[in-house]
């Protein structure tokens, strides 16, 4: 319907916003695959596990996965990159790794930093490389060691401010930030079915702020000091736009250009 199109085209405008990196370990789930189960997906949930997420979104934060391979093509942009009882690394990847925490990135392993080769050839010569790379970045600032998946929101909770903190812990409520020059835009949702009344603090600041409906394009102001009220009825999803300017302008549909021949 034309609401449902509203909003996805609002979702892609500017850039993702997300504060977390989660790290899969896929040679650490390649090397506990057994004939007949060889698929990384199914395996992965349990490295990746649904209460380190937990964790990440009630510490108020969304997040993204990397791997070794985007690492070493792009680096890590997030401000907190989470590493999931990640024991084999390439001496590569960890270099990038160091050079991501000497920029201002930080690091929350959990369960310790890599001490095995990615894989068998030169394995023993590439172990020593990465458990020497793996001592050196444990004494670097900005390097925090977690025992379990159940000390990573207390964690984050000192390495980064919360995107979008809910006063009442709520599993139920989820969010998307979207980035602009001008503005950012959150997408709020109740997941469940039972209604939620709570309240939350948000980290960015602009000079307004409006609820947007996607039903008619109208905009409402919002209160967000000192805190955001959140009546949301079961399934219910509401668009809030920050912005330094006019908020009907961060959400009106962009005109395709015309070019006359």
């Amino acid at each position: 319907n034309s609401a449902r199109e509203a909003v996805t085209h609002l979702l892609r405008q500017g850039r993702p916003a997300n504060d977390v990196a989660v790290l899969l370990p896929n040679d650490d789930v390649y090397a506990s695959l057994t004939p007949g189960k060889v698929s990384l997906s199914a395996e992965m949930h349990k490295h990746v596990t649904p209460e380190l997420t937990e964790q990440i979104l009630d510490a108020g934060h969304n997040l993204d996965y990397v791997d070794a391979e985007s690492i070493l093509a792009l680096g890590v942009s997030h401000p907190v990159m989470v590493m999931p009882h990640v024991t084999r690394l390439s001496p590569e990847v960890m270099a990038k790794l160091s050079d991501y925490v000497r920029g201002g990135g930080k690091i929350i392993a959990v369960g310790g930093l890599p001490s095995l080769a990615p894989g068998f050839a030169g394995a023993q010569r590439i172990t020593s490389q990465v458990v020497a790379a793996s001592q050196a970045l444990q004494n670097t600032p900005g390097v925090t060691l977690v025992a379990d998946d159940t000390a990573v929101g207390a964690a984050l909770a000192k390495a980064v401010t919360p995107d979008l903190k809910l006063a009442s812990q709520s599993a139920d409520v989820g969010f998307v930030r979207r980035k602009l020059a001008d503005g950012d835009i959150y997408f709020i949702a109740n997941t469940s079915n039972r209604q939620v009344r709570t309240t939350a603090k948000l980290r960015a600041t602009r000079k307004s702020a409006s609820w947007w409906n996607p039903h008619d394009g109208t905009t409402s102001a919002a209160q967000v000091t000192p805190a955001l009220e959140l009546d949301l009825a079961p399934y219910e999803s509401r668009v809030l736009v920050l912005s330094d300017g006019d908020a009907a302008a961060v959400v009106a549909p962009s005109k395709p250009s015309v070019v006359l021949a």
